[in-house]
């Protein structure tokens, strides 16, 4: 699904919109949202709460060319290797009560969202 390029660096993010544009800026922007699933623990006394979430982050890396991607997306995902051929947003999660400090990781969860659709001129 992913056409090799020996130029591409996968611990390097891609180049924000700003400076592929020519301005100043030189953060990715990456799109987080959070969907809770259910409330697996609920304790007010102590402040304490349990949630059972999704999480989704989208960015853009036009240094990536994708070959044979499906026009739904959920059939567009990366296997472990495909994975680790690219570059993708490392989320760390940190809880005040323990002070411990996660990695979440990422397996079977990464899907191609396709941008653009090319149609050939008749």
């Amino acid at each position: 699904m992913i056409a090799d390029d020996p130029s591409y660096l996968p611990h390097v993010p891609p180049p924000s919109e700003a400076s592929r544009n020519g301005g100043a800026g030189n953060k990715t922007s990456i799109e987080l949202s959070v969907v809770v699933k259910s409330i697996t623990k609920f304790e007010e006394v102590e402040g304490l709460i349990g949630v059972h979430t999704n999480l989704v982050m989208k960015w853009r890396d036009q240094r990536l060319t994708f070959r044979n991607l499906k026009n739904a997306s959920s059939r567009n995902t990366l296997d472990d290797a495909g994975m680790r051929k690219i570059w993708y947003p490392r989320l760390l999660l940190f809880s005040t009560r323990n002070k411990v400090i996660s990695e979440v990781t990422f397996t079977h969860n990464c899907t191609v969202i396709r941008f653009r659709t090319f149609n050939a001129l008749a």
